[in-house]
């Protein structure tokens, strides 16, 4: 009977092969999530009481944590313990997400025609700065809620100075377990912050 070895290149070969096939179950498969919008500002009518301002304004990308700063949903779990929905994102980083949002409230609201956004780079007469300190979901015992802070600092840029600042807050509970409440809750919220941050603003700019 006549048994051939293999040869040095087959034996390369074959423990090429393997390799190959060995790295390839070793990949990790790809992570497969949901991309969400905040809610638009439906249903906010243009304030009928109140002429449109005569003075521009920019408003500029928020800052915020680290965990605030992507596209993940946060979520807070404990006192001190913070995490993030799995499978779930915001279709771009939250920062801009939330400055396009509130710009789109602006236009809503309808009192300030002439708006900019800090990337623009376009002159005005005032600035608006943000910070967001909260923008999550908050587990409780009697259930979980969205929470919404922002610092807002409005700023004459001519003359270098802080004209006003207020801290906005808002809650609302959380209707079930799923994600598709969990950026409901939140957008409701947010919705709550942008009105009076809107309005907010359009009255500390009349009283500087």
């Amino acid at each position: 009977m006549n048994t051939r070895r293999p040869t040095h290149l087959g034996t390369l070969l074959i423990l090429l092969a393997a390799t190959i096939l060995s790295a390839c179950t070793l990949l990790p498969e790809a992570e497969t999530y949901t991309a969400y919008q905040l809610p638009p500002p439906e249903g906010d009518a243009p304030a009928a009481d109140t002429e449109p301002v005569d003075w521009t304004l920019r408003v500029t990308t928020p800052s915020s944590s680290d965990l605030l700063a992507g596209n993940r949903i946060a979520v807070a779990t404990g006192e001190h313990r913070m995490s993030t929905f799995a499978g779930a994102r915001w279709v771009s980083p939250l920062p801009r997400l939330w400055q396009e949002h509130l710009i789109e409230t602006f236009y809503a609201d309808g009192r300030i025609h002439r708006l900019s956004a800090d990337g623009e780079r376009l002159s005005a007469d005032l600035e608006l700065r943000t910070t967001l300190r909260a923008f999550q979901i908050e587990t409780r015992d009697e259930g979980p809620r969205a929470r919404v802070v922002v610092d807002a600092r409005l700023v004459d840029v001519g003359q270098r100075r802080i004209v006003a600042t207020e801290r906005f807050a808002a809650t609302r509970d959380v209707a079930s377990d799923d994600t598709d409440a969990a950026v409901a809750a939140l957008g409701a919220a947010n919705r709550s912050v942008g009105r009076e941050l809107v309005a907010w603003t359009v009255t500390a700019a009349a009283e500087d």
